[in-house]
């Protein structure tokens, strides 16, 4: 009802009514529940289609968000990949699944731990692996609180690559606190340069209307955050250093809600041009941050004003922009402290009222803009740890088409 589901498809929740058959040869099956998820799964899924020839790609997802990012990188796949709904995690709904798709491997990216489909897979089976793996402090403590249940789920695992060192100690312990070398540190998968293609059209269209001015581009807005970040940029404008703002939301559904904080503002999802007299641009369409990240003198990264983790700093590094970030940063806090190292992100500290936030917000974009801009030395140390990162789904992917060779060769 909240348009959260797509209807025509919700059988796929039940295990059955697929819109794809499963094809002839190995198939390597990705979850990836949401947009940031599905960066994780692109990235894995140009590495092993690059490495197998005779593979096909099934990506699962849970959100239409999500589902639509891979349907789009799919073009490019010319047929080796397919998508599905996740099946809700009910034994009979999951066997329907496994059943019919016959992975050949199992994949679980980031943080969405199922216990039916995880351990269903496993008693099928079915090599299973956790990439990009991490878990907030909570659900590492609610996870403890079922140590039986969690000795289940994580033990399914045949290999678990952590995103840190912390969180390589999170998963031992609960597998019960014996160091194995199936469980390493490998770093975030969340960086996909394919994805990231410029629209030269659209990046001339920004820049003009920017008319000199310094470009912020906030990307991956949540509820609370927009808001807050206009107010900012009011502050530097009232101060003489006017910025053009671009508010690129983490879920276009919300655009409605965000057009109304900035009811002057072009939106792109309508084809509205940007012109040197606005001080600010919706983007509310995906598939652009490469357009964004391009033409962005300062990208601040979003869920990260409100509790929900941060979002992936690597992508937006990889244009050596200066990063600006609120303090829940958690979710991705090893690669924003390797940035923070190299002077390249700026992370702003915990305040608990909204307007002293706005207030440091727009200190920080000041400083950004005036007396601290990045350096070039900065910059290219950035670049670098960010293309460095590029490579960490290639050792992935040779280990689960390894898998595949042995397990044929049974």
């Amino acid at each position: 009802m909240r348009g959260k589901e797509e209807l025509s498809r919700l059988s796929e929740r039940t295990g059955q009514g697929w819109q794809n058959q499963r094809p002839d040869g190995p198939l390597i099956w990705l979850h990836a529940v949401s947009v940031g998820e599905s960066i994780a799964a692109r990235t894995l899924a140009d590495a092993l289609l690059q490495r197998s020839q005779d593979c096909t790609i099934l990506i699962t997802t849970n959100t239409v968000t999500a589902a639509a990012e891979i349907a789009k990188a799919a073009q490019k796949w010319q047929g080796r990949c397919a998508h599905s709904y996740q099946p809700l995690d009910h034994k009979k709904w999951v066997d329907r699944f496994l059943t019919y798709w016959r992975p050949d491997c199992a994949v679980f990216l980031e943080s969405d731990f199922w216990p039916m489909l995880i351990t269903q897979a496993h008693a099928h089976s079915i090599p299973v692996i956790f990439a990009s793996a991490q878990l907030s402090p909570h659900s590492l403590a609610k996870w403890q609180q079922r140590p039986a249940l969690a000795a289940a789920v994580f033990g399914s695992a045949d290999r678990i690559y952590s995103v840190d060192d912390e969180q390589t100690a999170a998963f031992t312990a609960l597998r019960g606190g014996t160091p194995s070398p199936s469980i390493t540190t490998h770093g975030s998968l969340k960086v996909s340069v394919s994805a990231l293609a410029a629209d030269a059209h659209y990046t001339a269209m920004l820049s003009k209307a920017a008319a000199g001015r310094p470009i912020l581009v906030c990307a991956s807005t949540h509820d609370g955050e927009e808001q807050m970040l206009l107010q900012a940029a009011a502050h530097c404008a009232d101060a003489g250093y006017p910025v053009f703002t671009i508010i690129a939301p983490r879920h276009p559904i919300r655009a409605a809600a965000v057009s109304a904080l900035m009811p002057t503002a072009g939106r792109r999802s309508q084809q509205q041009p940007a012109t040197p007299a606005d001080d600010s641009y919706l983007n509310d369409t995906l598939g652009e941050m490469g357009s964004l990240f391009s033409v962005a003198d300062i990208v601040f990264l979003g869920g990260s004003l409100v509790p929900l983790g941060g979002h992936n700093p690597l992508e937006p590094a990889l244009f050596g922009a200066a990063l600006l970030t609120g303090p829940f940063i958690e979710k991705n806090k090893h690669e924003f402290e390797a940035l923070h190292t190299r002077g390249a992100v700026t992370i702003l500290s915990n305040t608990p009222e909204k307007s002293a936030m706005v207030a440091l917000l727009a200190d920080k974009i000041l400083h950004l803009v005036t007396s601290r801009p990045i350096s070039q030395a900065q910059k290219q140390k950035s670049q670098k740890y960010a293309q460095d990162a590029c490579s960490r789904a290639e050792p992935i992917a040779d280990y689960i088409c390894s898998q595949i060779r042995q397990g044929n060769n049974q």
